[in-house]
């Protein structure tokens, strides 16, 4: 353990409608392969505010679009203490055959949430899985507000993508929240004028 390591972090914890709490919650030693991180900033998911979505998994650590920075990080791990990383809470394992075919969230190894507590949280333990294949070294110049929209554009690409869009195609975007407005962001970089 790292001299001076925290072996706590403050939390949001989503327990029912109207029970949100912030709690003092245990940072084990690492594990292989894991790294402490230092949250900066952490966008907040449109499903993390709908109750009827939330309340089947409660009690959950709220969080899952950080941006932190490297605090400690276990032997063979190739992230660097003072390293500015966009941390994904879940992981593929990129070997099964639903990995294979392009679908992650199907994998068996994507299900457990890889970031402990979460992002809305003072520091958070990434797992092996998401170390290995899902963590992202961020650029100098690119803002940790901006940073937290990693995750949620990558769903928009993908979502693109499944419905194969391309240039000149006319678009229909239905919801102006902030996926849909992502949506709208990345359409338009596509140039797909009948927005």
């Amino acid at each position: 353990m790292a001299l001076g390591r925290p072996t706590t972090a403050t939390a949001a914890v989503y327990y029912a409608p109207g029970d949100l709490r912030i709690e003092e919650v245990p940072l084990p030693p690492l594990g292989r392969g894991e790294m402490l991180v230092r949250i900066r900033a952490c966008g907040l998911c449109p499903g993390e505010v709908m109750d009827w979505y939330m309340a089947r998994k409660a009690p959950v650590p709220l969080g899952h679009e950080p941006v932190g920075e490297v605090v400690e990080a276990a032997d063979g791990v190739a992230f660097r203490p003072g390293d500015r990383v966009f941390v994904h809470h879940h992981a593929p394992c990129l070997t099964c055959r639903v990995c294979k075919r392009g679908d992650f969230v199907h994998c068996a190894t994507w299900r457990p949430r890889r970031l402990l507590p979460g992002g809305l949280a003072t520091h958070a333990i990434v797992q092996a899985p998401a170390v290995a294949v899902d963590v992202v070294r961020l650029p100098e110049g690119l803002s940790d507000d901006a940073a937290t929209f990693v995750e949620p554009l990558a769903c928009v690409v993908k979502s693109v993508r499944r419905a194969r869009v391309r240039e000149g195609d006319g678009v229909l975007v239905i919801g102006l929240g902030v996926m849909g407005l992502l949506h709208l962001h990345a359409l338009r970089a596509l140039s797909a004028p009948g927005l």
